[in-house]
């Protein structure tokens, strides 16, 4: 990552092929639209009585999102990019989310996603984050990570289509703004654990030298 700090230094953008991946494609066939991006311009696409779109509305669409991607190969494609992209990267088997988690991220909405840490929510530790959008993300509309654990700097990271984002946001707070960019964000994050004892600490070197996290993770909490 160029000019990241701290823990993020160990992050890592992952390019792939959007033909061979084409879930922006995907997405814009479920939700019936040319530009993802513009999503939010859809007549009648969420009640917009209130003037904006609200927190409420991004989770609408969300579910919408998954239960329309169901039918159109979605499952298989995110497989194929687990085994085909991200597993060779660490050279090993791969435990991952069977349902990636689907964003959306309407613009002129509020904040997508509260600060928070994976860890807070899921207590595990042996896991890695991969956060991947179906449109080019920048500035308001992308995910927001601080720079080192516990110092709260948060700062966005701009991840285009057809790359991945992997960091630790099992320790690192993330979370998301309100959307004034103009381009509604939609995508998906995901997490997995490497099989092989060490890769995951190879991989996340800034974890392993943290006292107060080595031992959280020693004992599994």
């Amino acid at each position: 990552m160029p000019d990241a700090r701290g823990a993020m230094r160990d992050a890592r953008l992952v390019r792939y092929d959007t033909g061979r991946y084409p879930f922006a494609a995907l997405a814009a066939r479920a939700f019936e639209v040319d530009d993802l991006g513009r999503l939010h311009d859809k007549p009648g696409l969420y009640d917009d009585g209130a003037g904006r779109p609200t927190y409420q509305d991004n989770v609408a669409l969300r579910t919408q999102l998954r239960d329309r991607l169901a039918d159109l190969g979605f499952g298989t494609v995110y497989t194929a990019l687990m085994r085909e992209v991200v597993a060779p990267i660490f050279g090993c088997g791969l435990a991952f989310s069977r349902n990636p988690q689907l964003r959306v991220h309407l613009a002129g909405g509020p904040s997508a996603s509260a600060w928070h840490t994976d860890h807070q929510v899921l207590h595990r530790t042996d896991q890695i984050n991969a956060w991947l959008p179906f449109v080019d993300a920048w500035g308001t509309n992308t995910l927001w990570v601080e720079s080192d654990y516990g110092t709260h700097d948060y700062a966005p990271v701009p991840v285009r289509y057809g790359e991945i984002l992997l960091f630790d946001g099992t320790f690192l707070m993330h979370g998301s703004v309100a959307n004034d960019s103009g381009h509604t964000r939609v995508g998906m994050d995901f997490r997995f654990a490497p099989k092989q004892p060490g890769v995951l600490h190879d991989f996340l070197p800034s974890r392993a030298r943290s006292e107060t996290l080595t031992s959280l993770s020693s004992s599994g909490g």
